[in-house]
């Protein structure tokens, strides 16, 4: 017999607060600035636990690329667990990378 471990524990915690269904979101996104200038989102996470975030009953994923299309994102030995809703979200995005990633106890 055989199985996989998965440890979902890490040195960096991001927890959302969890009294209310709207734990938090780590987004990515471009946007443009009052002045209008643009700015490219950019997200490199490496070995970071995310807990206890999202929001319940909706697409407001615990880490979110949404219109992320100028630069580029890394998701490297990262967990997400204890969601009320959805793990992860890529959403009109490009040249993001995931690798090692453990998505658990989530929606």
């Amino acid at each position: 017999m055989r199985g996989e471990v998965s440890i979902l524990t890490r040195n960096v915690v991001i927890k959302g607060d969890g009294t209310d269904g709207w734990g938090g979101q780590v987004l990515n996104t471009d946007s443009i600035e009052s002045d209008g200038s643009f700015r490219y989102g950019e997200m490199v996470l490496e070995y970071v636990e995310i807990y206890n975030c999202s929001h319940r009953d909706t697409d407001r994923a615990a880490l979110r690329f949404e219109d992320a299309k100028g630069s580029y994102g890394r998701i490297v030995g990262t967990s997400v667990h204890g969601s009320l809703g959805y793990g992860m979200l890529i959403s009109s995005s490009n040249n993001i990378e995931v690798r090692d990633f453990v998505i658990a106890g989530t929606r």
